[in-house]
């Protein structure tokens, strides 16, 4: 089926390329475009929180940039890293969208935009349609552990998203598209540039209906005496709740003196959930950032920034046309940031950090309904050429947490350049404290269950290390990279004997390591290929089993097409993206061995499945382009559906429209 599907496949995508470019047969494409243009010249500060090229970054850093975005036409986040990075999930539980990176959950992966943490959460995963694509410059993805440089909840890796800024002296963009279930997005941005002024705004409206996935199949169940259970299933149904939401994003840039830029912005988002007839969900964040970057001289810099995040969650109650708050996460943040560099000795970095995380939720028992952490923070890195082809990054961050004390998360990373090979060896030291809900939450799930916090628990500890080698030449370039993740004091779920309790508590060690191979390659004529695959192994325990959910291979694959002349551009894009099977184990203390005891583990397994997506856009005079294509192409749908399974209806085709106003009036040579 697989091989069917490959074949099928690339023959759509080579009859789209071969049709829609026959009027510039025989010619070759731009070879100056910069779509054509390797990643390693891009400018990336994830890794070291210093700007520096992408081909000098001593960890390897997956970077998706806006032209990148713009071929897949993905309308979130989650779309847009599923379908370029493998090793990457989000799975569906309880209307919530749940992310494992290479094994490690959302509570182990941070998320950034700036630079900066996010507020809200549900079950350890941020809002992620808060992640506006319309908005997204780039984004930097960073494996391993990284709170040497940004703290608690970073042990499983950073994705920083970049957002954008003005270009051209003025441009205006309106955007649309339309796709399956009612599936609707209109956007349109603003900007302007000047010497000392940059503006850019962005207004973005989402919408999608409702709709139910029905089971065409059994759940199958397997107990270690070998009894199988099988779930008849057939004709039951999900509900995946419709939605709409809309958000602004506002960003300034002033430079009044030259030594001085100050860059302010800020976001408003409203979230609305259609989670019943009666009773909606409403979700909203506010933001505020102020950043001002002084350049003492050309070897010299002093950074400031200050961050304002609250994120608020609502019943909205239809028919009273009333809002009843009972979430709200207020985030403050401030930095100061010293570089200098020295000459023949390195870059010096040093920095202190303040962060207050302030949480009210209807979760924590009534008499106190509100808790608050504050975070105390020094750190320091040292950026140095040992030799012109080896170098070195060293430091170490202090976090003082208001009540855990001091705890020290030491970095190092080496990098060794043989062209055309790069290797890099990275160890971190990396720890989470636990959140206030895992501390304080004490309520009760639908009646069915009391999930109960734990003052007593204690942060975890992770040790991570990591080998690459990268090679690079021409338009070939391939990487492969090694990791090992070793947690300590994990913190975790686990029942009472009665089955009616949950509660949070630190049950020991967990492991992850695995291996991730990239290649891609520019062939003549417009033609590219990039496939990336990675493995994990994955070790999650949880009452004496693995309660891992990662699937232990996945894959991504895309075929591309470019062209670009004078007042035409074409670009054909063919994406798969293959995930293997997985067996789960759970722990079921209501079932009754042969022996009569209670209490046992069974496992489940998921079957493996592909999902392509073709998009072609054709762009007239540099101004409009016109999208068109299909996700989930060859119309997989899940035999039975939970929370680790497809939850596509099928094939969606979609149709889009895109506008920049400001290159219809541009001058052509």
């Amino acid at each position: 089926m697989l091989y069917k599907s490959l074949l099928m496949a690339g023959s759509l995508a080579l009859l789209g390329c071969l049709t829609l470019s026959a009027k510039e047969k025989g010619k070759a494409p731009d070879e100056d475009d910069p779509v054509w243009k390797l990643q390693s010249e891009d400018v990336v500060v994830t890794a070291t929180r210093t700007p520096k090229l992408l081909k000098d970054v001593p960890v390897i850093t997956r970077v998706i940039r806006s032209d990148e975005i713009k071929k897949t036409d993905a309308t979130t986040v989650k779309d847009l890293l599923e379908m370029v990075m493998p090793g990457i999930e989000f799975t569906s539980h309880g209307g919530t969208m749940n992310i494992n990176l290479s094994g490690m959950g959302a509570n182990y992966v941070l998320f950034l935009i700036d630079g900066e943490r996010i507020a809200g959460e549900a079950r350890d995963n941020i809002d992620y349609d808060r992640l506006n694509v319309e908005n997204i410059e780039r984004i930097e993805v960073v494996k391993g552990a990284a709170s040497a440089l940004y703290g608690s909840n970073a042990i499983g890796g950073v994705v920083n998203i970049i957002t954008k800024k003005a270009t051209e002296p003025w441009q205006l963009n309106v955007n649309a598209r339309y796709g399956r279930e009612n599936e609707q997005r209109y956007g349109g941005a603003l900007g302007f540039n000047t010497k000392r002024f940059n503006s850019f705004t962005t207004g973005t409206y989402k919408h999608r209906n409702g709709y139910s996935l029905t089971n065409t199949g059994e759940s199958h169940i397997e107990y270690p005496d070998g009894e199988q259970v099988s779930n008849d299933d057939q004709g039951s149904t999900t509900a995946i709740d419709g939605y709409s939401d809309w958000d602004i994003n506002q960003k300034f840039v002033i430079k009044p003196v030259d030594p001085l830029t100050i860059t302010a912005a800020g976001t408003y988002y409203n979230h609305e959930q259609y989670s019943s007839t009666k009773v909606h969900d409403l979700y909203r964040g506010y933001t505020g950032r102020l950043n001002l970057n002084y350049a003492i001289n050309d070897r010299q810099n002093i950074e400031g920034s200050y961050k304002f995040d609250e994120y608020d969650k609502f019943d909205y109650y239809l028919k009273l046309d009333e809002k009843d708050k009972n979430y709200a996460n207020i985030q403050h943040t401030g930095r100061i940031q010293y570089n200098n560099t020295f000459r023949g000795a390195g870059t010096l970095t040093v920095g202190a950090e303040f962060f207050g995380d302030k949480l009210n939720t209807y979760q924590f028992k009534g008499d106190k309904p509100e808790h608050s952490t504050e975070t105390y923070v020094g750190f320091a890195q040292h950026d140095v050429n040992l030799i012109p082809k080896l170098n070195l990054v060293y430091g170490a961050r202090l976090d003082y947490h208001s009540t855990y004390g001091a705890h020290v998360s030491p970095k190092v990373s080496l990098m060794y350049k043989l062209n055309p090979v790069t290797l890099r060896l990275s160890y971190g030291g990396g720890f989470k404290s636990p959140t206030l809900k895992e501390l304080y939450t004490d309520w009760s799930h639908q009646g069915m269950f009391q999930l109960v916090g734990n003052p007593d628990l204690v942060p975890e500890k992770s040790q991570n290390v990591s080998l690459s080698a990268e090679y690079t030449k021409g338009k070939f370039s391939a990487s492969v990279i090694g990791y090992y993740n070793n947690i300590r004091d994990k913190i975790s779920n686990i029942w009472n004997n009665d089955g009616d309790t949950s509660y949070y508590t630190n049950i020991g060690r967990a492991e992850v390591w695995g291996i991730d191979a990239n290649v891609s390659v520019k062939l003549p004529y417009g033609f590219g290929i990039t496939a990336s695959y990675a493995y994990v192994h994955d070790y999650q325990p949880v009452d004496g089993v693995n309660a891992s959910t990662a699937r232990p291979h996945s894959a991504t694959i895309r075929f591309e097409y470019g062209l670009k002349r004078r007042n035409y551009g074409l670009d054909v894009n063919l994406t798969g993206r293959v995930l293997s099977a997985v067996t789960t184990h759970t722990f079921d203390d209501e079932y009754t061995n042969p022996d009569g005891t209670t209490g046992s583990v069974y496992k489940q397994r998921y079957p493996a499945y592909t999902m392509w997506k073709l998009v072609v856009t054709q762009r007239f005079r540099n101004a409009v382009s016109l999208n068109l294509g299909a996700d989930n192409l060859f119309n997989y749908k899940a035999d039975v559906h939970s929370f680790n399974t497809s939850v596509s209806p099928g094939i969606t085709f979609f149709a889009g429209v895109s506008l920049d106003v400001e290159q219809l009036f541009r001058k052509r040579n």
